[in-house]
């Protein structure tokens, strides 16, 4: 799918089963500002999707349908009950007990600015 000059040539790490590739600083700097452009049009494409679906929604909602066949597409649009468990609530009524629960972790963050 990918030629050997592209940046998806590599699988990097082991969770591929591949001895872990060590890149050199220009090809990092290539894959640093890959990263920035992708996530732009990453951006970019969510919006459009989401416009693309409000249309869809519209369109239902004009027919009074929460389920439609387009063309070949069945979309559905349908309300459902959620139930979450607030912490935020649930933290501020039961300091002592929340604090007997929490836990504390070490994670790492990655980021390109």
């Amino acid at each position: 799918m990918f030629g050997d000059n592209s940046p998806f040539a590599f699988h990097y790490g082991k969770s591929f089963g591949k001895a872990v590739y060590i890149m050199t600083y220009e090809e990092a700097v290539r894959d640093a500002e890959l990263i920035r452009e992708l996530e732009a049009k990453k951006e970019r494409l969510e919006a459009w999707i989401e416009s693309l679906k409000d249309g869809i929604k519209a369109y239902m909602s004009a027919q009074g349908e929460t389920s439609a066949v387009l063309g070949t597409h069945k979309v559905f649009w349908t309300e459902y009950e959620m139930r979450r468990f607030d912490t935020k609530a649930f933290r501020q009524a039961h300091k002592e007990l929340y604090g007997q629960f929490e836990v504390k972790s070490t994670v790492k963050r990655f980021s390109i600015n």
